[in-house]
């Protein structure tokens, strides 16, 4: 089974528990701070992967790590996910998790690339484009500066990129120029 697929199936199930027991919110807590653990613990996330460590092992990790810290559902859900020698997969069932929360609680994740940091009129200037742009519902705002796109701003959302990247218009004029039908033939 793919990776996909196997993740979304997770998903959907955690998803339709949470609903039927009117934690969801709960769990999208829980799912962040999951998320969190392993995005910035390296670490945790190869012993989970990893193939020599035994599950047992595992889960007392884990135990130690989200006993009583995260809802019963979710502590007993990666535990089923351990169990069934899935746990590679966790990062992916996550994410799965949060699509499937956006879905349903109509939240576009839009992603903004600018060299500086912006103020919160700058943002709300943002969004009002979006919302112009397409049919999106709220929009969850991810901003990242990369100085090294020079000037301008890139936005990701939907199937959508908008590069008006300084860094992105000087590639295009560089690609041009070496171009050779561009060149002048005396």
């Amino acid at each position: 089974m793919s990776a996909l697929r196997l993740s979304s199936r997770y998903a959907k199930s955690l998803t339709s528990l949470a609903k039927e027991k009117n934690v969801i919110d709960e769990i999208f807590a829980d799912m962040k701070v999951l998320r969190d653990v392993l995005d910035k613990n390296r670490d945790f996330l190869l012993m989970l992967k990893s193939p020599i460590v035994h599950s047992d092992a595992k889960l007392t990790v884990v135990r130690k790590i989200f006993e009583g810290k995260i809802h019963d559902i979710t502590f007993k859900f990666i535990n089923i996910i351990i169990r069934k020698g899935r746990e590679g997969y966790l990062k992916e069932i996550v994410d799965s998790f949060f699509e499937r929360y956006n879905e349903m609680n109509n939240i576009s994740p839009v992603r903004l690339v600018t060299p500086i940091e912006l103020d919160d009129s700058q943002k709300e200037r943002i969004k009002e484009f979006i919302k112009k742009d397409s049919s999106v519902g709220k929009i969850q705002l991810k901003t990242v500066v990369d100085p090294s796109i020079i000037g301008g701003y890139i936005i990701q959302y939907e199937d959508k990129l908008i590069d008006s990247s300084v860094s992105s218009r000087l590639k295009t004029i560089r690609r041009n120029i070496e171009d050779s039908s561009y060149k002048v033939k005396f």
